[in-house]
Order: structure tokens, then sequence, then C-alpha cells
């Protein structure tokens, strides 16, 4: 069927796209905009603060303003918007379209963020497009409008375009909106008049149409995808239409892919393609093929059982749990209560408890705290705000995320810092597409506990704060050339999770800049997008020993003994603490049990925002993986149920007047002892990071080592001490050594200098020597000034006279058992002891002895070098025993 106004119709499209390209330059330049000139509800028009859209009047000053529309401005909708009154604008022609002055297009975007303008009034039949848009054209991809219901117009359109959302739409995009209500006009389209080049993806349209002419249920000319829509048009009994068309009255074959449209029984109606359902079949799911009832369309009761916009639905019937104006519908989930249950918050909350949850939407202008963990099952949108909050009592975390999990938003990280100016080993919880700026430096701004300053210019260039001698306080870290370099700006360089950096943190961006003692706590905060699943990094040192920076990528807590290494020594982890000595030392942990050579905090649990070096094993390529198993957000070690049978010797270097207060230490070195140690320096020993301040090391050879694991001595042994690096040219200082299951050896602490000693108090294990450096002096600062001495003292009390009288055999043992042989015969009773090399007793029997022999079984004892005792008659005799 052919319309008579159809060229004309054509034509009009061909004026409209001259007066596109006319304009077009107009509304790509930037706009100086004062702000007294807006009247918007709030913001600035950017993408991160888009103007907030919340009363008529916000509506009727967009409209009517040309600047705005034709500017490349954000809006959104903060609330329903009643536009009742409407009908009173303008001597009663009501709302002047949006892009209806001076030929102004719309070229802005405008989010309806879920909500609904009610009951708006356009009376304006001389006006060639009427509709609540006029006119939108080039926004291109980027959506003009999302998110919208107009519910209720009421428009009086002319002969021309007259449309229930937009009147003429040229390459511009517009997705999950739809309109009810009633249009009056000569050729009224329920949905747009005209669109071009454009993309309309789940919308509707339930119009009731008053007209004498004609009525498009969708649009009355269409070269644009028109997806997943569908239309209801009633005609009023009032008036006769000359023709009626299903969706449109032009369209090229597939243009409304998988839409439909209500049959209404009209003989004169026609369609281009798309599917005609009766009332019943509207209410069926199962009808409309291809379209996503999960995440954009709803099925109810309401809307006379059609389909419904979720996002434009009441929460409450979608979702298991709603919070809104501080309440909670039905009750306030806690615990795994909602683990498979779907959360929506509309208002401000903090969850201050571990709270899992499946599903969860946070709605623009809401804040959600998290200050405990927060554990995702299936979803995370986040439209409003998700903060990860952190101060000195907690920190929020994100739980281990199951495979399929879908974020979709960025989050703020928080990472709480101490007052304490020191460097600190730190990294980003997100990957955020602002600069450490904007994040790190609170983009220029100095609230009041948070961010820090950081230098590197004297003016201020290249995002720096300016000092007078512009020395950088940011460090990154060469991995595959082992060299520190200082970061060349903050203004360009973006944030990314787990990429470690040495940063010196005075405190907040209050801090006095121009006085060293002037300090505070802050909190970093960064702006971006969670990391989840599998992270590897693998730009590390391939050489044997290299060390490698390597930051936690997640908000969660990670065991270092989950992670995964690929040519990574296993063994160790050196961090940085902060509060050791005036500017910080580094710490080795043992990560097999947590234990670290001094009295630092530090343990195999990597903080959220912290970064640690770890070594490579081997020449060769290396990486470290982190993975979502890796996660340990309680902070909780394996129990091992099993006595500490170790041995160790842990010595500390202090500054003897701060030992007095009780100080930490400003150094610390430790020496494990076991049996399947040896002596050699290998992947089991940790190598010495040097400090800015003092060091202090066991040096074996040309090795330098934190920790070192190595065998019992079976005679004296001399352990080399290095102490290095001291920071003043007088100072007293004091070593002190402790021990532990090291009660069958004596220890000394040695000084080559005085020649003086210290043996360890057998009742506390422990010893101090004070000691005085004198710059002046070279052989008083020596590195190898102090040594330890060793010596088992179990094989020192033989009685000589017992030992030749009795033998022990076979040594080695192989079958579980041995035999004690007196050479005289001997017949009388003997006590028997056998000890490990802790000192500890594992065996101890009296026997009589047979046939001049005693035979004593083994098979308790795992194979090693242990001590066999032997009493008999007030005299004792030692021997050194191997079980193999």
């Amino acid at each position: 069927m052919e319309f008579t106004n159809l060229r004309f119709l054509t034509l009009l499209i061909f004026v409209f796209s001259l007066n596109i390209q006319a304009k077009k330059n107009f509304y790509e330049c930037d706009l100086e905009i004062s702000e007294s000139d807006t009247l918007f509800s709030g913001g600035s028009g950017t993408k991160e603060d888009p103007f907030l859209m919340s009363t008529l009047n916000d509506l009727v000053f967009l409209s009517e303003n040309q600047q705005y529309i034709m500017g490349q401005y954000y809006f959104i909708q903060i609330n329903d918007i009643d536009a009742s009154s409407s009908i009173n604008l303008n001597g009663g022609a009501g709302f002047l379209p949006i892009g209806n002055i001076d030929d102004a297009f719309f070229n802005g975007q405008y989010d309806g963020n879920g909500y609904v303008i009610d009951q708006l009034y356009i009376n304006r039949p001389n006006m060639q497009v009427v509709s609540f848009m006029g006119r939108i054209a080039n926004t291109g991809e980027n959506l003009a409008v999302q998110d919208l219901g107009l519910t209720n117009i009421h428009f009086i359109g002319g002969t021309v375009h007259t449309g229930g959302f937009v009147g003429f739409l040229a390459n511009s995009s517009i997705e999950r909106c739809f309109v009810t209500g009633t249009l009056d006009a000569e050729a009224p389209s329920g949905f747009v008049s005209v669109a071009t080049g454009s993309s309309i993806k789940n919308c509707y349209t339930k119009i009731n149409i008053a007209s004498n002419n004609f009525a498009f249920g969708f649009s009355a000319y269409v070269l644009s995808n028109i997806e997943k829509c569908y239309s209801v048009l009633t005609i009023d009994s009032n008036f006769s239409i000359n023709s009626y068309a299903s969706m449109s009255s032009n369209a090229p074959a597939n243009t409304f892919d998988d839409s439909y449209y209500l049959e209404t029984g009209i003989s004169n109606s026609f369609n281009y393609g798309e599917t005609g359902l009766s009332s019943s079949e509207m209410q069926n799911q199962s009808n409309f093929e291809g379209w996503d009832f999960e995440n954009v369309w709803y099925m109810s009761d309401d809307n006379d059982g059609h389909p419904q916009l979720r996002v434009l639905v009441d929460p409450v019937e979608i979702y298991d749990y709603v919070y809104q104006d501080a309440n909670w519908t039905p009750a306030e989930p806690t615990g795994n209560q909602a683990e498979n249950s779907s959360v929506y918050f509309d208002d401000n909350y903090t969850i201050n408890n571990d709270l899992s949850i499946g599903e969860i939407q946070i709605r623009y202008l809401s804040t959600v705290n998290v200050e405990s963990t927060l554990s995702v099952n299936d979803k995370l949108n986040v439209e409003g705000e998700l903060i990860f909050s952190s101060n000195e009592n907690h920190i929020g975390q994100i739980g281990e995320l199951p495979d399929g999990v879908e974020i979709n938003g960025e989050v703020t990280v928080e990472r709480y810092i101490p007052v304490n100016r020191s460097f600190r080993f730190v990294t980003s919880g997100v990957n955020s597409i602002n600069s450490i700026h904007e994040n790190w430096q609170e983009n220029g701004e100095s609230p009041i506990g948070f961010g820090t300053h950081i230098t590197g210019s004297t003016t201020g260039s290249n995002g720096f704060d300016i000092t007078e001698t512009g020395n950088p306080s940011m460090f990154g870290f060469d991995n595959s050339n082992q060299t520190w370099f200082a970061v060349g700006n903050t203004d360009q360089d973006h944030l990314e999770a787990g990429q470690a950096y040495r940063l010196y943190i005075r405190g907040d961006r209050n801090v006095d800049l121009t006085d060293n003692e002037s300090e505070s706590v802050t909190t970093l905060r960064a702006k971006g997008t969670l990391e989840t699943g599998n992270i590897t990094f693998d730009n590390l040192g391939e050489n044997a020993g290299d060390f490698n920076l390597i930051g936690n990528p997640y908000q969660a807590i990670v065991d270092l003994n989950e992670v995964n290494f690929t040519n990574i020594n296993p063994s160790f982890g050196w961090v940085w603490d902060p509060n050791m000595n005036q500017d910080g030392a580094y710490v080795v942990v043992d990560l097999n049990d947590g234990s670290n050579t001094g009295s630092s905090t530090a343990n195999e649990f990597l903080q959220p925002g912290q970064s640690l070096f770890l070594q490579t094993l081997n020449d060769g390529a290396a990486s470290v993986t982190f993975t979502e198993n890796a996660k340990n957000v309680d902070e909780m070690n394996n129990s091992v149920f099993s006595e500490n049978q170790s041995s160790s010797l842990n010595l500390k270097l202090y500054k003897t007047e701060t030992l007095a207060d009780n100080a930490r230490e400003i150094d610390a070195l430790q020496i494990n002892f076991n049996m399947n140690s040896n002596d050699n320096v290998d992947s089991n020993d940790a190598s010495k990071l040097g400090n800015p301040g003092e060091n202090l090391a066991r040096q074996q050879g040309d090795h330098f080592l934190s920790l070192e694991n190595r065998s019992l001595p079976s005679e004296e042994t001399d352990l080399d001490l290095a102490i290095y690096n001291f920071q003043n040219q007088n100072q007293n200082y004091t070593l002190v050594l402790e021990t532990e299951n090291l009660e069958n050896y004596k220890v000394s602490l040695n000084d080559r200098y005085t020649g003086e000693s210290v043996i360890l108090d057998e009742n506390s294990n422990l010893a101090h020597f004070d000691f005085n450096i004198d710059a002046a002096i070279p052989a008083n600062i020596d590195m190898n000034r102090f040594y330890l001495s060793i010596e088992n003292t179990t094989l020192s009390v033989n009685d000589e006279s017992l030992a030749s009288e009795f033998t022990i055999y076979p040594n080695p043992v192989k079958n579980d058992k041995f035999t004690v042989q007196s050479i005289k015969g001997n017949i009388d009773e003997a006590e028997i002891k056998i000890f490990n090399l802790q000192g500890q007793n594992v065996f101890s029997e009296t026997s009589i002895f047979e046939s001049g022999k005693i035979q004593v079984q083994t098979e308790e004892l795992s194979p090693g070098i242990y001590f066999v005792d032997i009493k008999q008659n007030n005299r004792s005799f030692k021997e050194k025993l191997i079980v193999e």
C-alpha cells in the first residue's frame, strides 16, 4: 500500500539531513557555560559527574536552552518526575520538545536510570516535530537515551512528525525505553516518527491513537535497526483511521529483528515482516524469541501481562531483598542467608559483617561501604558507589569469586596508612582509567585524611606536587634489569592492579612539605574495575637470584602459599616493614610457616594494596600467578597438630637508646638448625636485601643471608656475621641473642675488635651485647667484627673408662635395631636413652644385659643422627648413632 504523503515524508527526511550536516560543527564545539547558568539539580555535565534531572523544571530548562541540547553533555534522572503541571506551560502549549528550538538537535546522553516521566503534555499542532525528544542526531554508538519510561503522555501534533518518544532520530541509539499514553495527530507514530541510520533496542510503546488519517505502531519511516521491540496500539473509536501500520509504513525487510506487535483485527492494516501476536500470546514469554528475560525483560501480571523492562519495574517484584529509604524489604540479609539470592540497594548502606550474596544491584546515587568481607556468587552491578573501606580497625575485602561471576561497574578501594613518614611498598586493587594524580593525589585537592603528596618536580609539572628540591618520592622496580626507577609522571600514568611501587608517604595532603617532621595518618583511594580470576605476572628477572617486586592484584588478603610460582623460590618473601629503624627495613618471611627474622608482624599473608619481593630460583623464565583460591579473607593459618621440634638462633640489632624504650629492632637475622638441612648456601637460605639504614646479616663466603637453614653442628662451629652501613659516626648499639631448642649447645657471641665474648644464659636462652662504633677507627666498624660460636655439649661429657667397656653395633642402623655389648660380659642393668640433635629425649629404657648384650629397637625413630646415652653405676657414656 502506498501513502499519498510518503513522497513528502521522504523530502522532509532529506531536509532534516541537510540541517544535521549544517549544524555539525556547532554541536561538536566546546561550549563555555558558567555554573550560574544551570538550573539542573546538580552535576557538571561530564560522564563522571552528569547533570542531575529530578524535576519538571530541569526538563523545561533543558528543552529551552540550546547550548545544553547541542552540547555533548551527560544527564541522569535521579527519581520519577511528575510532569502533570506541564499542561499549564507556555499558555497551554505544554512542554517544548527537546531538540525543537531553532533546529537544535539533541547531541548528549540522557540516562533515565530506571525512572519515569509521568503525564507529560504537549499541544503544538503547528509544530513540525512533536515528541518528548524532538530531534536526536549523531550520538553514534553512544546511547542517546536509555532506561527511561514515559507514562500517560498526551501529545497533540500536526501533519508531519508526531512520535511517542522521539520525533526524528538520525545516527543515534536508544535502548530500554518505553512510552504509554495518547497521541493525537494526522499521522502519529507510537515510538519514533522517522529513524535513519540508527539503532533502537529493547523498547516498546503502548499508545492510544486519535487520528483521522494514518497511524503507525512504532515508526512512520524506518531506515534503521529495530531489535527486540514491540508495539500495542489502541484506536480511539471516535476517529476513523484510513490506514494502520502494525510497526511501520515503510521499512526494508528484516528491519524489525525479533520484534512483535499486538494484532488489533483492523482490516486496513499491514506490516513489514514483524510478527503479530494475540493478547494472550503477548503474555507468554516463550513467544518472544531471542529476548533476554534474565537481564533485560520481565514478565508479571502488571502491564497487562506484557513484557516489561526490568530496569523500570518495582525492584520489590524482582529482587529477593531490597534496601530503600533506609528500610529492608522483607528483612535484612545476614551471613550466608542471601548467598543464592538477589539484593538491591537504593540507599546508602554499610556492610560491617561478612556477607555472601548471589546478585547485587547498587543504584545510582547509592553508596555501599564494605567494612568486612563481601562475597558475590553470581553478579555485581555497580551504578552508584561501592567502597571497600579501610581504617585502623578494618579493611573491606571481596571474597573468592566463583567461575563465571559477572562484575559490571567501577568500585573504590582504600588502603589505610598509619602515621609514620616512611616508604611503603604499595599497589592498587583496581585497574583505573584515571591517573595516579586523580587517585592517590586526590586530583590535587586536600581532603582531610585522604591521599598523599607525590613529589618529583620543583614546578609541579607532570602531575607532581611542588617541592624545593624536586626529589622523587615514587619509584617502580624493573624486574628484568634489577633497578629502581623514578616514576616519570602521575598525570598520565594509570594505576593497574598489582603494579607495585615504592612510595614515600608523609601523611595526607595537608602535611606541610616544607617541614620534615610533619606527618599524619592517611588513606589512599583508587577507583576502577576489580581484577578477578587468574592473574599472571611474567615480566620477571630471568637470572637465578634476581629479585622481583610483585603487588597483590586483589582487594583481598592473599595466602602466598596458595599462589602459583614458576621458577620462583616458594620458601621466602621479602617484605618492607616501615616500622623498623628510622626509614624501614626488609623483613624475610618464611612462607612455609609465616615466621620472620624479627619482631615484625609480616607473615605469609599479603594484604590488599601491599607488595613484596620474590626471588627467581634458577636461570630462565619465571612467573607468579594469583588465583581466586589464594584469597584468605579470614587470615587464618592452617592448624599444625604437632610439637615444634625446630632449633633456631635469632639475633637482633638495636640502637641502645631505643632498646630501653621497648622500640623495635633496626634489623634482624635468624639461623634455623635441623638435620635435613646442609651448610651450603642454596634456595633454602634467604639472601639479604640491603636496607637504607644499618644492616645485620650472616656472611658465608660471598653470600649475605637474612635467614639461614643449616645442620646442627656436631663439633664447635664459628659463624661469621656482617654488620654494616652504620648511619652515625658515634653510636651505641646492642645485639640481642635468643635461642630456641638449643639446650645442649653452648652459644656465644664474640667481638674480634675487643676480644670480648658473651655466652648465652642457659636459664633464659637470652644474651645482650653492648658495643660502640667509632667511624674514625676502621677496625671498630669492620663489617666482620662479630661472629657466633656454637659448641655441642652433648658430646663433651663421656666417662672414658665406661666408653672402653661398651660397643654399639651396627652403626649406622639398618634393620630397626642395634646392640649394646659389654666387653666384660656385664650382667648388671643399664639405663639407655636416645637424644635427637635438638637434645630432646626420644627413647628411654632400663634393661639387664643378657649374655653381655642389650638389643634396642629403633623402628619408631625417623632416619637421622642421634646420640645414645648409657648410664650405669653413676657413670655415663655417649656415642653418635646414625639411623638409616
